[in-house]
Order: C-alpha cells, then structure tokens, then sequence
C-alpha cells in the first residue's frame, strides 16, 4: 500500500493515454462490502480500456494530459446494474472527453448487496494520465 505522500501512489502502470479508478466512497452511507474489488476488476478489463480510450480521444483533441474526473455512480443494488453514471466534478476541460469517462461505467456489474433495497450512490475517482 502506498501512503499519500508516497510518489507510487500516483503512478498509473502502462504507456500513453490511460486511466485509473480509485476506490469508490459512498455518497450516503456505506459502500457494499464487495463492490470495491468488483469495480477494481473491472477497471482492469473492459472498463479500464474504454476510459483509456476516452482520454486518449481527449489528448488528441488538445486535452490535458493529465487531470481528475471523479464520476457519480447510482447501482440498484437488489441487480448490481448502474442506472445513472454522470461527471461530479473534473480539471479536464473536455466535455466529450469527461462524458465519456461517466458513461464507460454505465458497463460495470456490481454484486447485489442483500438487505439493501435503496439505491447506491458511488463517488468514483478517476485518474487520467499520458506521457
């Protein structure tokens, strides 16, 4: 584990444009105990390639190279499934670019979370970088 003033916290594995997705907070309480790893999973697959391809897109129309979007995630926990993914707040000057960070999670899968019948709210760092 890194610690905060710790440099390796900051790095982001790969080349070129990418992506990484920090843990998620709960907008209203707690966050479902297995969502974390299942949201890790999946920005190491198919979710981490589409936000790479969001930034990449981005830095080819002039974007930073580097800056933050942290998204708003809404799951309907009795599915697992994201019914509402939108930009809370970025540095990344790019609409299109930040759009399309929020929509990418509209593809991650949550478990259920049994006993809990109201919808999540996620607060979801996203890191984006280039070099």
């Amino acid at each position: 584990a890194a610690w905060s003033d710790d440099a390796a916290r900051d790095v982001v594995p790969g080349t070129g444009p990418r992506a990484s997705v920090g843990a998620p907070s709960g907008v209203e309480g707690a966050v479902p105990a297995s969502w974390p790893s299942a949201l890790s999973d999946a920005s190491n697959g198919a979710i981490g390639a589409a936000l790479s391809a969001c930034h990449r897109a981005g830095v080819e129309r002039g974007s930073p190279g580097e800056g933050l979007v942290r998204v708003r995630v809404s799951v309907d926990p009795t599915t697992g499934r994201v019914t509402e993914s939108r930009v809370e707040i970025t540095d990344i000057g790019d609409g299109e670019e930040t759009t399309c960070v929020a929509d990418a999670f509209r593809g991650v899968a949550f478990p259920a979370a049994v006993g809990t019948t109201h919808t999540v709210e996620l607060s979801v760092p996203v890191r984006l970088v280039a070099d």
